[in-house]
């Protein structure tokens, strides 16, 4: 049903709910049918481009650990893997600028997806029916890439778990270091001997904690409620090592004594690396010379 109306003395159409729903419908019916031609050969040559491209690295990936460099270069050009411009191009993020498919910086994750599709006809249908607009349920949006990087995160995290816990004694290397926002991080490494299946020193990488005072008992309270919440037991500590601050080393209040006071096993090691950069300041301190020409570099730099 259409109704007649007038605005700024012209007649105009009104349409009803139903003849905007049926003009839509005819809108988008020819927009379908235009699509057989250069787009979908356009769409093609994308695909294929993101295929060879992502192909070609993780090829040289593979190769890279037991080639040479002069080996590398000839898979580059046995492989094609560059993208339609001819130009070789880096290797991107899990996450890219673009959230589309078959565009050149969408990103790793979305990159091996079409991979996927080029081997699964599964997944090839699904992304069919993505770049066709048939279905817009295609869980490879953010949340999705979110949620799978945190259940490796998880899954990567119960296993290193479970390699302290057979190993059961440790030591704990403990740093502080601000990120860009200006926020206190404290980073957690464990180090083990893994026995099988021969000894093997091992380090492993916890996570960052971020931390709100950087006193001793604030830096030894989130460091035991780390461990408590990974469920390892500080019992089984048998090492600390940490660099020379007053709040790490501390013969009272530092980090090391209040561990010591609960554990005695657990030895205190001071930073190597921090012990020599300390003693060489002192020492360039102590020469004219030396304070000179450093100072001189300060000011150029």
């Amino acid at each position: 049903m259409v109704r007649a109306g007038c605005s700024r003395g012209r007649p105009r159409l009104r349409l009803t709910k139903f003849d905007r729903q049926k003009a839509t419908f005819l809108e988008m019916a020819p927009k379908r049918q235009q699509e057989s031609g250069s787009e979908k050969r356009k769409k093609k040559k994308l695909r294929d481009d993101a295929r060879a491209s992502l192909a070609g690295a993780m090829l040289r990936y593979v190769r890279g650990g037991a080639q040479g460099q002069e080996e590398d270069t000839d898979d580059e050009q046995e492989q094609p893997c560059t993208s339609s411009s001819g130009t070789h191009q880096p290797q991107p993020a899990s996450r890219g600028s673009s959230q589309c498919l078959y565009e050149p910086d969408n990103g790793n994750f979305l990159k091996e997806v079409e991979l996927l599709a080029s081997f699964d006809p599964v997944m090839e249908n699904h992304l069919t029916k993505i770049t066709d607009e048939s279905s817009r349920t295609h869980y490879l949006g953010q949340q999705t890439q979110n949620e799978l990087i945190q259940i490796i995160s998880t899954k990567t995290l119960q296993t290193i778990q479970t390699q302290i816990q057979e190993a059961k004694y440790f030591s704990i290397i403990l740093d502080c270091t601000p990120d860009i926002s200006h926020k206190e991080q404290m980073s957690l490494i464990v180090r083990i001997v893994d026995l099988v299946p021969k000894p093997n020193i091992k380090e492993y990488f916890l996570g960052y904690m971020e931390v709100v005072e950087t006193t001793g008992l604030n830096l030894s309270t989130v460091l035991l409620d780390k461990l408590k919440e990974l469920d390892i037991p500080f019992d089984n500590c048998r090492g600390q090592a940490y660099d020379n601050g007053a709040n790490m080393k501390g013969k009272k209040q530092g980090v090391q004594a209040r561990l010591l006071q609960l554990n005695s096993r657990a030895l205190f090691v001071p930073c190597a690396a921090h012990s020599i950069n300390l003693v060489i300041a002192d020492a360039a301190k102590s020469s004219r010379d030396a304070t000179g020409y450093f100072g001189y570099l300060q000011k150029l730099f």
